[in-house]
């Protein structure tokens, strides 16, 4: 197996340990001793097709969440 990426964050790789496991990818978990930092390997044949998954989440949770306005006056949107 081949390592595709490490994270610091156990929550963010068992994220992306769910989508590997829907696309019917094969991973292995590995726990770095003395933190909390896990490793996620692939199979070779399966390295490309897993990267595009992290690219896609890191694009989902980078960029695309609106600013969100705090003080909507909901008579705005009322109908005329």
């Amino acid at each position: 197996m081949i390592l595709l990426a490490t994270f610091s964050n156990e929550i963010e790789a068992q994220l992306v340990e769910s989508q590997l496991k829907e696309a019917g990818i094969e991973y292995k978990t590995e726990d770095i001793p003395g933190g909390d930092t896990v490793r996620i390997l692939v199979f070779e044949d399966d390295l490309e097709e897993a990267k595009e998954i992290i690219s896609a989440r890191e694009m989902d949770s980078d960029t695309f969440m609106p600013d969100i306005e705090e003080d909507i006056d909901l008579d705005d949107f009322e109908e005329e």
